[in-house]
């Protein structure tokens, strides 16, 4: 069983990236002025907490940027119970 910090918070890495095989599906580095991008909707299912933009370690989790400065983060410990939100994108 895990601590309720590893497994409510759900971190994208500055680059999401999915893979399958070599062939890279999807890549989004959120290091732009704009969060989330303009192909993206950050989208609050049950409250009002959404997922956020941090810079480097500088967010609850203290994760690292992967191949950039910035995460995107949405922090479960700080939402309220039964919130819930999505980062998601169709291009």
């Amino acid at each position: 069983m895990c601590k309720k910090s590893m497994c409510k918070v759900i971190a994208a890495m500055v680059v999401v990236a999915l893979r399958l095989g070599a062939t890279t599906l999807l890549q989004e580095g959120f290091e732009g002025s704009t969060f989330p991008p303009s192909e993206w909707q950050n989208i609050a299912v049950n409250g009002d907490y959404v997922w956020q933009k941090y810079q480097g370690t500088n967010n609850p989790g203290g994760y690292n940027a992967h191949g950039g400065s910035y995460v995107a983060m949405y922090n479960s410990y700080s939402a309220s119970s039964g919130y819930s939100a999505r980062l998601i994108t169709d291009t």
